[in-house]
């Protein structure tokens, strides 16, 4: 998603995605797909679904409140009030069974939001769409991260990344691990 600017013009790189489960370029796919890069992530600091669905045109996210937790992605307004949702979350295109709001956004490289049905790709979850999270990958040099946060209400949180070759060339590894606590609003 960079910009290059020459002579009063302006390029745009190409932005490869992952929702049909094979690399595209965006403008190929005949699907509509929303991008939320690990720049956005970062720079709006976006910690969860709710964040993501802030930034997501026609996608919005809540939870119920009780013991059952139930979590409600609507795309394209298609909700249901009864059974699973009718969107599905993946991690790298794998299903995530359950619910996927406790997941930090903070060890990944995008977030696609696929609207339309998906079902052939994705399976029967899908049929409002699916999102996918996209982790990023170890590269070539040694990297890391840690964050440390504390607010009211006794919330505390520490996340933590490092990444990195381990056989130059073949074999990589990613570590990433984040402690959260919260003393409760009661």
């Amino acid at each position: 998603e960079e910009t290059a600017f020459s002579d009063g013009e302006a390029f745009m790189d190409e932005i490869v995605v992952f929702s049909r489960k094979r690399r595209e370029k965006l403008q190929d796919i005949p699907a509509t797909v929303d991008i939320l890069s690990k720049n956005l992530i970062e720079e709006a600091e976006l910690t969860g679904l709710k964040d993501i669905a802030s930034f997501t045109s026609n996608f919005s996210y809540d939870e119920a409140f009780g013991r059952n937790n139930l979590q409600r992605p609507i795309i394209r307004g298609m909700s249901n009030v009864l059974g699973s949702a009718n969107a599905a979350f993946f991690i790298d295109g794998v299903y995530v069974s359950g619910g996927m709001a406790s997941t930090p956004l903070f060890d990944l490289q995008r977030v696609e939001v696929m609207k339309g049905p998906g079902s052939a790709l994705y399976g029967r979850a899908t049929l409002a769409g699916a999102i996918n999270y996209i982790t990023k990958r170890p590269g070539d040099q040694v990297e890391g991260a840690v964050s440390v946060s504390a607010a009211s209400h006794n919330e505390f949180t520490i996340m933590g990344r490092i990444s990195g070759p381990v056989v130059e060339d073949n074999l990589g590894l990613s570590l990433s691990a984040r402690h959260y606590e919260f003393g409760g609003g009661y």
